[in-house]
């Protein structure tokens, strides 16, 4: 057999094998998709009628459930619908005759079959839905994917084998150009040349035929010229020598440099930082003279990288980078030592000096950046240490200041001086934390619920579980002990005694028929605690509250923290069919784009506005649109802070949902709220 018939043969084969697996891949793929739809049709038929019945069996109210009955049998895979009672009696069917008779022995054909659900409630066992589903279609779809698939195939594999017959001729034809080529050349003939053209393979296999011979016609003329090319390459070559040399020096400067320096900010790094550092600390030893550490984190610079883009970010971190220079000495160093941390080390400098130095920085930084035609202000929050006063070395007064920076941060201050006190190793937070877990372990923590009322009725709607500490006689409030918690990791236990506390709570209200909304607040830190959703699954089965009973509120601020773990963590939430409530909004500056991701049921307006309404023009602005955006987004708005009623009156003539506040109430004990009027009666509104 000849060279091009093998390619031609060799072609159809593999071609007619690559048919066959697109062939059975395609067929079996079709059959797979058009099962798993006619799969997922009938979940869905029967989760609905599951739903729709419920309530029918339970009422016996069956005149609604025909017609949606009626409905659903227009799908053309569906042959009948039967609901059946407890009594295996029909009460609906797609064949009114089956209606009222017992209900028939429900036996699968070749082509039909029944799938059955039982409907129950809390009482148990209602009845259940039968669906006769027809598999004629189906099958007849699996006949015409065969069909057209074998038809496809044959055409195909004719259209390969004449393809293979033709490439094996068009690649043979070539072959015997070289070959008689090659012939000539060993003959003696230098002058041939095969005059291939085009770009294929072949015909640069021939132009490069070619171009070697004559290439080697002219190898005689340049040996003859070879020792002069040689003398001059060599000189070339020492002159490069040179050349490299010099560059080889430059380019190691370059690198010690990049070795100290931020590429992005050329600013030195932490490499050079501990270098200047340990200068500084040498001669202020020899100086006896003082200087100061400063740690200094942007504000809000994760929401202006996730808004904007990195490039956006990186140019706003270089123009950081030139306010701060303007500020400082030449004798002070400021590094970038990661992300949006900055390191400044200020020589010869008194620490009231030090908290000048850093309220200029704040205020420079607080002005107005513009970067790629946004404008925007940020803030930073720095933290200052001393030498010698609060460390003699160089890890020492990093780690001081670090945590003064975390302090400032944490209060939303400019700028803080490192106190002991506020260590995570310190004599009293130590103490701190031992009696926090003594807390919990000891049941010293307590629960107390501020009503939700609705705007429109006055009526009692859900409350909001606050935790308090009983703690040496007195009752300590959140912002006394959680913070602490929140440095030390007690905040999941916290977080995980107050689940408990109010699920069980709402457990015992609802057994004597008091069915409120309970919402509980959540930690940024419990975001990103991977376990938290299992654990909430667990606690609402153990005591049988519904998922839907229970609200949990993140503030606006923790969204932020990490945008796309807390949008993963509260999907699950939400897909176990828990509310979601934003609390503090229009305090912080999350992303409308987050915003609109996140499955959130509720918006909270933050006091400060609500205290204003009134009076402010701006506040009043701002409640308005906060209540339309949270409205057209299909979440209700509650409004904290409401403390008299011209206040109540004016969020309800807004269309806000719910009143949070001590004009319906303050915070109290389960056993003064279940004494209250709320349990019997709505809160009676002037002019209601």
């Amino acid at each position: 057999m000849s060279l091009k018939y093998r390619i031609a043969v060799v072609i159809f084969l593999l071609e007619a094998v690559m048919m066959s697996i697109v062939f059975y891949t395609t067929v079996s793929r079709s059959q797979e998709i058009n099962e798993k739809q006619l799969e997922i049709n009938e979940r869905v038929i029967l989760d609905l009628l599951g739903d729709l019945s419920r309530l029918a069996l339970f009422t016996f109210e069956y005149d609604n459930l025909q017609a949606y009955i009626e409905k659903i049998a227009e799908d053309p895979h569906v042959v009948k619908v039967l609901i059946i009672d407890r009594n295996r009696r029909v009460v609906a069917s797609s064949n009114v005759n089956d209606i009222g008779v017992s209900a028939p022995e429900l036996k699968d054909t070749s082509y039909e079959y029944w799938l059955l659900k039982e409907v129950k409630n809390a009482s148990g066992v209602l009845g259940s839905v039968a669906v006769n589903y027809s598999q004629a279609e189906l099958i007849a779809a699996k006949k015409e994917v065969l069909f057209l698939g074998v038809r496809v195939a044959l055409v195909g594999m004719t259209i390969i084998a004449v393809v293979g017959v033709l490439t094996g001729y068009l690649l043979t034809r070539r072959l015997e150009v070289l070959s008689n080529a090659a012939q000539r050349i060993k003959e003696g003939h230098l002058d041939v040349q095969t005059n291939l053209a085009g770009r294929d393979e072949l015909a640069l296999l021939g132009q490069t035929f070619d171009g070697m011979v004559t290439s080697f016609r002219v190898s005689v003329d340049k040996l003859r010229s070879g020792e002069n090319e040689l003398r001059k390459a060599r000189d070339e070559l020492e002159n490069r020598v040179d050349e490299r040399t010099m560059e080889l020096a430059t380019a190691n400067k370059e690198l010690e440099r990049l070795a100290m320096h931020d590429p992005l900010t050329n600013l030195p790094n932490r490499a050079l930082l501990l270098l200047r550092l340990q200068q500084a600390i040498e001669g202020s030893q020899r100086n006896q003279s003082t200087f100061a550490m400063l740690m200094m984190d942007l504000d809000r610079f994760k929401e202006v990288n996730d808004t904007l883009g990195h490039d956006v970010g990186d140019e706003l971190l270089v123009q950081v980078s030139h306010r701060v220079g303007t500020l400082l000495r030449k004798s002070d160093t400021v590094a970038r030592i990661g992300g949006d941390e900055f390191a400044i080390v200020l020589s010869d400098v008194t620490q009231e000096q030090a908290m000048l130095i850093s309220g200029k920085i704040g205020r420079c930084l607080s002005s107005e950046f513009e970067v790629a035609n946004h404008r925007f202000n940020i803030g930073c929050s720095i933290g200052i240490a001393m030498f010698p006063e609060h460390g003699v070395d160089s890890s020492v007064l990093l780690k001081c200041a670090d945590l003064a920076m975390y302090v400032a941060k944490r209060n939303h201050l400019n700028h803080v001086v490192y106190d002991a006190a506020e260590s995570p190793h310190s004599e009293s937070v130590l103490s701190l934390d031992n009696s926090l877990r003594q807390a919990i372990e000891q049941d010293e923590l307590l629960l107390h619920y501020q009503p939700k009322v609705d705007l429109q009725t006055g009526s009692l709607i859900g409350v909001e579980a606050l935790v308090r500490w009983q703690h040496d006689d007195h009752l300590l409030y959140p912002d006394k002990f959680i913070p602490y918690a929140e440095k030390t990791g007690l905040i999941r236990n916290i977080t995980r005694w107050v689940l408990e506390a109010a699920l069980k709570q709402q457990s015992q209200w609802q057994s004597v028929g008091e069915n409120l909304k309970m919402s509980v607040n959540l930690s940024f830190k419990d975001l990103g605690d991977h376990s938290l959703v299992s654990h909430i699954a667990e606690s609402l089965d153990r005591w049988q509250v519904d998922p839907e009973c229970l609200m949990l509120e993140i503030t606006e601020t923790s969204v932020m923290e990490d945008p796309h773990q807390t949008l993963e963590i509260l999907r699950q939430l939400d897909e176990m069919g828990l509310g979601i409530s934003i609390d503090d909004f229009g305090t912080g500056y999350s992303s409308l784009v987050y915003l609109k991701k996140l499955p959130v049921d509720e918006i909270k307006i933050d006091r400060s506005f609500v205290t204003d309404l009134l009076s402010d023009s701006d506040s009043l602005v701002i409640v308005r649109s906060i209540i339309d955006l949270a409205h057209n987004l299909g979440m209700s708005v509650t409004a904290e802070g409401v403390e008299t009623v011209e206040v109540w009156e004016k969020l309800s003539s807004l269309g806000c949902d719910v009143s949070q506040g001590y004009y319906s109430g303050p915070p109290m004990s389960s056993e003064d709220l279940v004494r209250s009027p709320f349990f019997t009666a709505p809160l009676t509104v002037a002019g209601k």
